[in-house]
Parts: C-alpha cells; sequence; structure tokens
C-alpha cells in the first residue's frame, strides 16, 4: 500500500504539460511536413458558405482567441450584439512552454491580451508563423476584410490552456497561478457576453471590466485602472 501510495504521489507530482506538448507539438510537425491537413481544419474552400450560413460576411469586426495547450486558435465575427464564433483552427506549433514572454527572444509565446492594428499584420509575425499556409491566408482575409471595413483594431487573447475550474484546479499550484487567474477574468467576462471585455493595466496587472457598447469590437488597452463597472479609477 505504501508503494502505491508513493507512486499515485510521484504521479501526480510530474509536470505532465510539457511533455503532452512537446509530443502534440512533434506529431503536428511531422503531419504538416507531408501536406496533411491538421485534424478540425475547417473547410477553407467553403469560406463565404460557411459564414453564410452563420448570416454573416466579410468586413464585420473580428475577435481572436488562442489556446496553447489545446493548440487551437477561435476566430469570432460580431453579428448584431454580439459575436458569434465561425472557425476553430488547429494550430500547427508554437514554441517554449506554458507561461507568459519575459524577454524579447526568449522563445517563449505570448500570454495575455492583446490587440492588432493594420499596421501590424504581417507575414512574419508570431501569429503566422504558428498556423499551416491555408488557414492562415483564410485568417488573413477575414481579419484585414474587418480591418478594411473600419475596425481600427481588433483583440487578441492568448490563454495558456482554455480556463475551466477543473483546468484551473490542476495547475493551482503552477509557477504562474496568480497570473492566469488574471486571465481568468478576462475569459470569463467573454464567456458570459461574448463581447470581448475591456482591458486595462494598473500597477503591472490586468483589470478586467465588461465591453461598453459599439467600443466592443476595436477598443484600446488601457494604461490604467478600471473598476467593475467600467469606468476610469
Amino acid at each position: 500500500m505504501a508503494i502505491a501510495a508513493a507512486a499515485l504521489l510521484s504521479y501526480r507530482l510530474i509536470d505532465w504539460d510539457p511533455i503532452a506538448i512537446e509530443f502534440e507539438r512533434s506529431r503536428r510537425l511531422a503531419q504538416a511536413a507531408v501536406g496533411q491537413p491538421l485534424p478540425g481544419t475547417p473547410d477553407l474552400a467553403n469560406l463565404s458558405g460557411r459564414l453564410a450560413a452563420q448570416g454573416l460576411a466579410l468586413g464585420a469586426p473580428v475577435f481572436v482567441r488562442i489556446f496553447k495547450r489545446e493548440f487551437e486558435l477561435e476566430l469570432w465575427m460580431q453579428r448584431g450584439d454580439r459575436f458569434e464564433r465561425v472557425a476553430v483552427y488547429p494550430i500547427c506549433r508554437w514554441s517554449g512552454g506554458l507561461g507568459p514572454k519575459l524577454l524579447e527572444g526568449d522563445g517563449q509565446t505570448p500570454e495575455g491580451f492583446y490587440t492588432v492594428a493594420a499596421k501590424a499584420l504581417n507575414a512574419a509575425s508570431r501569429w503566422h508563423r504558428a498556423m499551416t499556409d491555408p488557414v492562415i491566408d483564410e485568417i488573413w482575409r477575414v481579419v484585414t476584410a474587418a480591418l478594411n471595413g473600419g475596425q481600427k483594431r481588433f483583440h487578441v487573447h492568448v490563454f495558456p490552456f482554455r480556463m475551466t475550474p477543473e483546468n484551473l484546479a490542476r495547475r493551482r499550484e503552477a509557477r504562474w497561478g496568480a497570473f492566469w487567474r488574471e486571465l481568468e477574468a478576462g475569459y470569463r467576462a467573454f464567456e458570459a457576453t461574448h463581447l470581448p471585455p475591456r482591458i486595462g493595466v494598473c500597477a503591472g496587472r490586468y483589470t478586467v471590466a465588461p465591453a461598453a457598447g459599439s467600443e466592443a469590437a476595436g477598443h484600446e488597452i488601457a494604461n490604467s485602472c478600471i473598476n467593475l463597472t467600467g469606468s476610469q479609477g
């Protein structure tokens, strides 16, 4: 019994994320190397039809969420007063492990809340290198249409994993637990309303407030403190 208990404790103490991530990364790169589409890739030849089926068209405001552990990028588009998820794209690869980027050149894929304006779009960006070419071509088509249609910038929320209670509980002792709880607030705010929340930075930490009407699609990240009502403070 003692041996079994010790073995179970050792199993629970192992950080399985790096092992699973490296395995998945290798598997996806091998598939991409031989020209195989990654499982879950939508019908890239029928973008217009897929959008029309949801009552959407190119040019609508967009919002992006990335989940590193699941190797997924979600693309959302605005319809009426909410955003609708139009695609979940498999990510081919990303560098580093779970946790935020600390230094330029550290090889770590960042986590957090970002905005992207037209001038920031380029083929050498980290977002382009993470996807297969046909997938990124479709994403580029959608986001550039949104920016050309009047959206000033679109939000990109990068999470270490889907911020469910179960996933957070499994990693409650992780080094980045406190930072991930800041990200969880943004995740929950969007899940509740399907509108990108207002993000602020206060004393080096993220703050989250509900979206403010027409600003939902392209507001800037504020370098100030905001309370839960969205007012500056």
